[in-house]
């Protein structure tokens, strides 16, 4: 019930459980007006990670902070993530989730020339290179037959299968 969690790079949903057990749900991302329909969350505010990639929070705030399916767009990857182990408790968990969808002209070109299992090794990467994270971990949970979607649009114009979901998980050493 005391959790504190960091919801980066947010809009109008948080992709959490809508029961939550946990404490307060603080949000971060580019527009007021969406941050503040989202029913999830307890505080909000604007900021640009590509601007400013330091966040807006004391050493230790958060016990877990989440990415979800934004990580194509920072600029500076690196340096966020090494700024999430300041946040961050000991033993807080850091979760960046994401698909094959983005917004061609706003992902980077690091990832808009890397393929799905390339993007996986890339976001761990990023961890890799903070001194504050131990090893991070890859989790798949796409569909099973997720590539027929590829297909199956391109001859009939519409998936006939979900997207791919990869999430990248990593600890903050205690």
């Amino acid at each position: 019930p005391n959790t504190r969690v960091l919801d980066m790079m947010s809009s109008w949903v948080s992709h959490y459980p809508t029961d939550r057990s946990w404490g307060r749900v603080d949000a971060i991302g580019m527009n007021i007006e969406e941050l503040l329909r989202n029913p999830q969350v307890d505080f909000a505010e604007v900021w640009d990670l590509n601007v400013n990639s330091t966040l807006p929070f004391p050493d230790g705030t958060f016990d877990a902070v989440t990415c979800a399916l934004s990580v194509q767009y920072l600029t500076h990857p690196e340096t966020v993530v090494n700024d999430i182990g300041r946040v961050l408790k000991p033993g807080g968990k850091v979760v960046f989730s994401f698909s094959n969808r983005m917004f061609p002209s706003k992902a980077v070109y690091g990832w808009r020339q890397r393929g799905e299992g390339q993007r996986v090794e890339l976001v761990q990467s990023f961890f890799r290179s903070s001194p504050h994270f131990q090893a991070p971990r890859a989790v798949d949970k796409s569909t099973p037959l997720h590539w027929i979607s590829y297909l199956s649009m391109y001859y009939l114009g519409r998936p006939l299968t979900g997207d791919p979901f990869y999430a990248v998980v990593a600890e903050k050493k205690a």
